[in-house]
C-alpha cells in the first residue's frame, strides 16, 4: 500500500496518449494521484507489479493487444480486489449497465475540463473506498469461519482441554489479514498449545479473562514484513480475539457447569440405590413419575416402570380401607405441603406392609408448584412393635393392677385382725404394692411417650409451669410451690410437646421426697431467644448418685435405677435435643435444670 502522505500511483490504460497525458497532468496538480500509463494488457499488469503497488486501474476500452474485459479478467485473476474503472470515450458503444455486470467497480465517461477533474477523483476515491469495504468485509467473513470452526470445536464434545486448545489455536490465524505469518497461543491455568513458530513479539495482541476460577489467555503475535505500511493487527481483530475468549469461557463455563451437574447426579444416585426407603419425584399432578429408585421394587413389589408409566399405579396396592385417604391425600395435600401419612399397601403375595410415607412440594422462581419430592419408608417392623408395646402394657397394666388390689386387700385384712407384728408386715406389704402400682402407672406414661408424636409446639412457659403446679399444690396441703421466672425477649417457647409430663414428674417427685413438715419446691424458668432453662429446687434428701449416674452412663446390668421418673424425665429432655443436670444445694435438697433449645418455625 501507498504511504497515505504521497499521491496514490493508478495504472491508466489507453492508446490516446494525448489524453493520457492531459489527465496525469491534471492529476497531478491537484497531487490525489500519480498516473502510471500503459498502452496494452501485458503493460497494465507489469505496473501492476511496481511498488508502491498501484491503488487503482483506469481502462479505456481498447488497446493494441486486447479490450477492457480482456483487462478486467487478467486483473481480476491477480488482484480480485483491486478497484477498476471503465473509462470509455463520450461515443463508445459500452452502456453503464453491460459494465458493471462484467464486475467493474465504477464506470465514468471520458472528459475535459476542471470539473471532469474532480468528477474523476471523486469516482476513483468513491472505487478505492468500495474496495476497502470489500476487502473489509472479506476479513469479517473470514473471521466468522473461524469462529464458526472454534464454535464446532467447542460443540464437539472434545473433553480433554489440552486437546480442545490445540485445535483452537490451529484455526485461529485464519481469521487474520496475514494468516502465513500469524501465530497463536492459547492457555487455561496450565494447559497451554502454540502453533508452531509462535514468539512474543512487538506486534502481538493478547486477551485475557477469568471464569469459575480459571485463567484464559490469549496471544496473537504476527511477523512483520518490509512491505507492511498500515498495522499488522488491526482493531477488529482484536475484536476478533476477544470474541473467541468469550466463546472459550462460555464453553469452560458450561463444561464445568455440566460436570458438577453429572457429580451431584452421581452422589444422589450413590444415595438413592443404595437405601431401603423409596425416593420419588413427580410433577404436582400425577402425570408424570419423573424419578424414583430401585427401593420402589424391594417395598411395593411392583417394577419401576409400571410407575413410570402410571405414576398413580401405586395406590392399586393400598389396601381398600386406606385407598380413599391415601387418594385424598396425594391429589389434595401434596401441593400444599402437608402430605404426611402412613397407610397399609397389600403385596402380590397377600402380605400386608405399613408405609409411612410424606413429600414436600419445590415451587420455582414465581412461587408455582413444579415438583413434588417424597420419601415412603416400610415402618412395619415399627408398627408391629408399637402394637406389641400397646398390648404388653394393657395387659401388664391390667393383671398388675388387679393383683396389687388383691395384695393391697389381704394386707389390710392382716392388720385388722391380725397382731401388731402382723400389722406391721401388713403396713410394708401396702407400702410396695402402691410403689408398684405408681411404677406401673409411670411405665404406662413412658409407653405413651415412645408412640406420641414429638413435632415441637409453642408454649407460653409462664402458662405451663402455672399449669402444672397449681393442681399439685391444691391436692398437696403440706406443699409449698415457689414460681419465678426470668424472661428475655418473650415467654414462648417452640419446643416439645411433652415438657409439661416432664415438669409434673419432677415437682411431684420433689414433694413426695420433700423434708419433714413442709415440702418446698422453687421453680425459676429463664427463657432467652435460644431456649428455656429451668430449675426445680427441693428440701428433701437428695437424689441419689446412683439413680444420677445410670441417666449420665445409662441402664446396664450392673446398675439399675430403682424407678422410672427420672427416665421419663431424661428422655422427654434428650429427645427435644436439651439436657437433665444434677446440684445438690447447700443446706439441704437438689436442684434439678433442665434447657431445652428454641425450635424456629420451618420457613
Amino acid at each position: 500500500m501507498a504511504d497515505s502522505s504521497s499521491p496514490k500511483p493508478l495504472v491508466y490504460v489507453s492508446v490516446d496518449e494525448e489524453h493520457v497525458a492531459s489527465i496525469s497532468d491534471a492529476l497531478g496538480a491537484r497531487g490525489d494521484f500519480e498516473v502510471c500509463p500503459a498502452r496494452a494488457v501485458s503493460g497494465a499488469l507489469e505496473q501492476l507489479e511496481t511498488e508502491p503497488t498501484p491503488v487503482c486501474v483506469l481502462s479505456d476500452t481498447r488497446f493494441s493487444d486486447g479490450d477492457w474485459r480482456e483487462l478486467l479478467e487478467a486483473v481480476r485473476g491477480a488482484y480480485p480486489t483491486l478497484p477498476f474503472i471503465l473509462y470509455p470515450k463520450p461515443n463508445d458503444e459500452v452502456q453503464f449497465e453491460v459494465a458493471f455486470d462484467a464486475g467493474v467497480t465504477g464506470y465514468l465517461q471520458q472528459g475535459t475540463g476542471r470539473a471532469h477533474i474532480t468528477d474523476l477523483c471523486g469516482a476513483i476515491q468513491a472505487a478505492i473506498n468500495t474496495d476497502r469495504t470489500r476487502e473489509s468485509l472479506t476479513e469479517r467473513q473470514k473471521e466468522l469461519r473461524t469462529i464458526q470452526e472454534i464454535t464446532t470445536i467447542l460443540e464437539s464434545g472434545e473433553w480433554s482441554l489440552r486437546a480442545m486448545l490445540y485445535s483452537i489455536v490451529q484455526v485461529i490465524p485464519e481469521g487474520f489479514q496475514h494468516p502465513d505469518r500469524t501465530h497463536a497461543r492459547l492457555a487455561v491455568d496450565d494447559a497451554i498449545a502454540e502453533t508452531d513458530g509462535f514468539t512474543h513479539g512487538e506486534t502481538a495482541a493478547t486477551v485475557r479473562t477469568t471464569t469459575t476460577n480459571r485463567n484464559i489467555v490469549l496471544t496473537v503475535s504476527v511477523e512483520s514484513s518490509p512491505d507492511d505500511t498500515e498495522p499488522i493487527i488491526f482493531p477488529e481483530e482484536h475484536e476478533f480475539l476477544e470474541t473467541i475468549v468469550t466463546l472459550l469461557s462460555g464453553d469452560i463455563e458450561r463444561r464445568t457447569y455440566v460436570e458438577r451437574l453429572e457429580e451431584t447426579e452421581n452422589r444422589f444416585n450413590q444415595i438413592t440405590e443404595n437405601i431401603s426407603e423409596v425416593v420419588w419425584i413427580t410433577d404436582p399432578d400425577q402425570s408424570e413419575m419423573i424419578y424414583v429408585n430401585p427401593a420402589y421394587e424391594d417395598v411395593w413389589k411392583r417394577s419401576l416402570e409400571s410407575l413410570y408409566d402410571d405414576p398413580t399405579s401405586f395406590l392399586e396396592s393400598v389396601h381398600p380401607d386406606d385407598r380413599e385417604r391415601v387418594e385424598r391425600a396425594v391429589f389434595e395435600e401434596q401441593s400444599r405441603g402437608t402430605y404426611d401419612l402412613e397407610y397399609r399397601i397389600v403385596l402380590p403375595s397377600g402380605e400386608l406392609r405399613w408405609i409411612h410415607d410424606r413429600g414436600v412440594p419445590v415451587e420455582s422462581g414465581d412461587g408455582s408448584v413444579y415438583r413434588i419430592v417424597g420419601l415412603s419408608e416400610d415402618v412395619t417392623d415399627r408398627k408391629e412393635r408399637e402394637q406389641q408395646l400397646t398390648v404388653l402394657d394393657r395387659v401388664l397394666r391390667h393383671n398388675l393392677r388387679n393383683d396389687m388390689n388383691v395384695i393391697i386387700g389381704n394386707a389390710e385384712e392382716i392388720i385388722r385382725n391380725g397382731e401388731s407384728a402382723s400389722a406391721a408386715h401388713g403396713q410394708t406389704i401396702i407400702a410396695v404394692a402402691e410403689e408398684l402400682l405408681d411404677l406401673a402407672n409411670k411405665q404406662r406414661k413412658l409407653s405413651r411417650l415412645l408412640i406420641a408424636p414429638r413435632d415441637p409446639k409453642s408454649q407460653d412457659i409462664v402458662d405451663l409451669i402455672e399449669g402444672v403446679c397449681d393442681p399439685i399444690e391444691a391436692a398437696t396441703p403440706t406443699a409449698s410451690i415457689e414460681i419465678s421466672t426470668s424472661v428475655a425477649g418473650k415467654e414462648v417457647i417452640r419446643t416439645t410437646p411433652h415438657l409439661y409430663i416432664a415438669l409434673r414428674e419432677l415437682v411431684e417427685n420433689a414433694i413426695e421426697h420433700g423434708g419433714n413438715g413442709v415440702s418446698a419446691v422453687a421453680i425459676d424458668a429463664t427463657v432467652t431467644d435460644s431456649g428455656v432453662e429451668i430449675c426445680v429446687s427441693d428440701n428433701g434428701s437428695g437424689i441419689p448418685l446412683e439413680e444420677q449416674a445410670v441417666l449420665e452412663s445409662g441402664e446396664s446390668q450392673l446398675i439399675h435405677g430403682s424407678g422410672l421418673g427420672l427416665w421419663l424425665v431424661h428422655w422427654v429432655v434428650t429427645q427435644a435435643g436439651g439436657s437433665v443436670s444434677f446440684e445438690p444445694n447447700e443446706e439441704e435438697g437438689t436442684t434439678v435444670t433442665l434447657w431445652l433449645p428454641h425450635v424456629p418455625e420451618a420457613a
